[in-house]
């Protein structure tokens, strides 16, 4: 197969120089056209295809080997280089909390309150639907766990939140007692 692969590239290289090469008449432009299309025949394109196919299967082979050991790593593993954008805002009254969570899937979404004065979030981002189609991926998804410095003690039972266009908006009003520990509860 490999053999096969180098074989299609030498072929489809000669046909680049072949183009490179080609003479332009300006006084006869078909003439031109006649000579790309002899270039560019119906085994050019068989050569193509055949490469695209290759290089198909064997992307596939190594994301199928990666893939089985990563998927069960990846189900289990928290990522925190992946830790998702945050922002922190006082106000007179309130602490607030932005999130950056495009895909989030909202029932795996986890808040807990650590010292009073540090919010751990917790949760998992979806796989994109189209991801068996994927060639290209940059943006992270599976599971997270931030954990986010916050400048007062808050207290957990005054919560709002909100979940709009990808961004987790969490307010709470601040507070002089601190708590160790608690789960906080909102809803989305």
């Amino acid at each position: 197969m490999e053999f096969m692969n180098e074989e299609i590239m030498k072929n489809l290289q000669q046909a680049t120089e072949r183009l490179g090469k080609l003479n332009v008449d300006q006084s006869n432009p078909w003439q031109s056209l006649n000579q790309m299309q002899q270039i560019f025949d119906q085994n050019f394109w068989n050569r193509l295809t055949d490469l695209t196919k290759f290089n198909i299967v064997k992307e596939s082979i190594s994301q199928d080997t990666v893939s089985n050991v990563s998927d069960k790593k990846q189900e289990s593993e928290v990522h925190p280089e992946e830790d998702p954008s945050v922002d922190v805002f006082e106000t007179l009254g309130r602490i607030i909390i932005c999130c950056d969570l495009p895909g989030l899937d909202k029932n795996s979404l986890k808040i807990s309150l650590l010292n009073g004065n540090q919010i751990v979030v917790q949760g998992k981002i979806k796989e994109h639907h189209l991801a068996e189609y994927r060639i290209n991926t940059e943006r992270f998804e599976g599971r997270f766990s931030r954990q986010i410095q916050l400048p007062r003690y808050i207290n957990p039972d005054t919560v709002k939140s909100n979940y709009r266009d990808g961004q987790l908006e969490l307010s709470f009003m601040k507070t002089e007692h601190h708590r160790k520990k608690s789960e906080v509860q909102i809803d989305l």
